[in-house]
């Protein structure tokens, strides 16, 4: 007995032959993917409203509403569903506008095996977080909240060469928030990288700095300062955080090949705790009061009351956004102790974060640190 499909794709476009031309590359799939599709984005918001979608694959040059306008439709009506932006255009500002708005983008013509990989990775992504409400959340969220300084300091690029470089491996490399944006752009099929890319140092030699300057300037409204003042200073701490794990993931590392993945997951796996500061700042406020007032595991108090772990909601997020699975199975194995003896990324990510932990318990307990935080 054939079961329920268990990914239900709504694919747009206006041209009936290229929907048909795709239902045909997808047919062979149809026992564990529902494929139906919309001529136009009107046809695509009644097909919304009148049943769920899990992925929305929407071309982006269409009569009326494009895919870009569609795709900021659903997200603001369904966030939870996974928005996939197919566009013939490779220009690279398309491609960073289109992160405003569309979780991946693929490139047309878009072959069979590339679609197939892309539908299968949101189905294995979308396994890691089954509540709705988490997906709903997060499906909202555009960005992570970055850090001001970090791009006022991109708009304020040193004229030397030298220098200049220096600064934007400075800003990249300790900003949560653009490193997941630089990784999710050269990450995406449409950047046509031969092979993953999951280092920072490696992402930053294919891009200018022209074009990191347009990433960043998506981030804007979404700096710390946008949000509320507890969060913001809870933001601060998670970023300290997470640059002291990032050195640490580098410093433990056994060669340099290895030291720019295991540093760059380091950075990057508490994105689950930065999300839910800005999408969930009551409910993980409750968490954080929680834990501290009980002494629990801060992961025991989460599944209580969000039903997840920061480091399963942050390697959601970051899976949805397209970042290599290395990355994405770093994130979300760092606080499993059977993982610290692994050699590979994930075992340096988790032993880092270990270590980042300890030395931030032991500042905060260093002779004049108290009075040092009173002042502050």
């Amino acid at each position: 007995m054939i079961g329920t499909p268990e990914l239900r794709v709504l694919l747009v476009d206006d041209d009936g032959s290229v929907l048909s031309g795709l239902q045909n590359v997808l047919r062979p799939e149809r026992h564990r993917w529902a494929i139906r599709v919309a001529e136009g984005a009107e046809a695509a918001l009644t097909a919304l409203a009148a049943e769920p979608f899990d992925v929305v694959v929407s071309d982006i040059r269409m009569p009326g509403m494009n895919g870009l306008e569609l795709l900021g439709r659903i997200h603001d009506g369904w966030p939870g569903t996974v928005r996939v932006l197919l566009s013939g255009w490779s220009d690279t500002g398309s491609i960073t506008r289109a992160g405003t708005v569309a979780h991946r983008y693929l490139l047309k013509p878009c072959d069979a095996d590339t679609l197939r990989s892309e539908l299968a990775g949101i189905q294995e992504i979308r396994a890691l977080l089954p509540d709705p409400g988490l997906r709903d959340a997060l499906g909202a969220l555009r960005s992570l909240p970055s850090s001001p300084e970090t791009l006022q300091a991109l708009r304020d690029l040193p004229e030397d060469p030298d220098a200049r470089d220096r600064a934007v491996a400075v800003a990249v490399e300790t900003d949560v928030a653009l490193a997941t944006r630089v990784l999710q752009f050269v990450s995406s099929p449409s950047f046509g990288s031969p092979r993953p890319i999951t280092g920072l140092r490696a992402a930053l030699g294919l891009l200018g700095h022209g074009l990191l300057r347009e990433i960043a300037s998506l981030l804007e409204p979404l700096a710390s300062s946008s949000l509320l003042p507890g969060a913001a200073e809870s933001l601060v701490r998670l970023e300290q955080h997470a640059r002291t794990s990032s050195r640490m993931a580098r410093v433990l590392a056994p060669d340099e090949a290895t030291a720019d993945p295991a540093s760059t997951a380091a950075l990057l796996h508490d994105a689950g705790r930065f999300a839910l500061l800005s999408r969930l700042p009551g409910p993980y406020a409750e968490v954080l009061q929680r834990s501290l007032r009980g002494g629990r595991p801060l992961e025991e108090i989460e599944i209580e009351v969000l039903g997840a772990t920061h480091a399963r909601i942050g390697a959601y997020l970051l899976g949805l956004w397209g970042l290599p699975r290395s990355i994405v199975d770093a994130v979300a194995r760092h606080h499993d102790r059977d993982v610290l003896d692994d050699p590979g990324i994930a075992g340096l990510v988790a032993t880092a974060n270990l270590f980042a932990h300890q030395a931030d318990a032991a500042a905060r307990s260093a002779p004049g640190a108290a009075l040092a935080r009173s002042l502050r």
